[in-house]
């Protein structure tokens, strides 16, 4: 699952739906699904991506795909607070 940006077309729909509302309304349908989410470290800040990491995995996330990391100190420290979880 991942957010993207917003739509530049504003006669289009946008609905408020999170990625973890998601997650979430795809698992309650079809318990099977292995769903994968997003880390993007650099787009909001690290402590929102955080907060937003815990709420996808505990809504279904079977793990995350993130960016590369270039700083050793920087990955150690998202190791750090990641929650135990596959990291692609």
């Amino acid at each position: 699952m991942v957010r993207g940006d917003s739509s530049q077309d504003l006669a289009r729909p946008v609905y408020s739906t999170t990625s973890a509302e998601l997650i979430q309304a795809l698992q309650r349908a079809d318990p099977g699904l292995r769903l994968y989410a997003a880390f993007d470290r650099c787009h909001r800040g690290l402590r929102t991506e955080i907060n937003n990491v815990y709420e996808k995995i505990a809504a279904g996330a079977s793990g995350l795909f993130t960016q590369l990391f270039f700083d050793l100190r920087y990955l150690e420290v998202c190791a750090d607070i990641q929650p135990k979880t596959q990291i692609f």
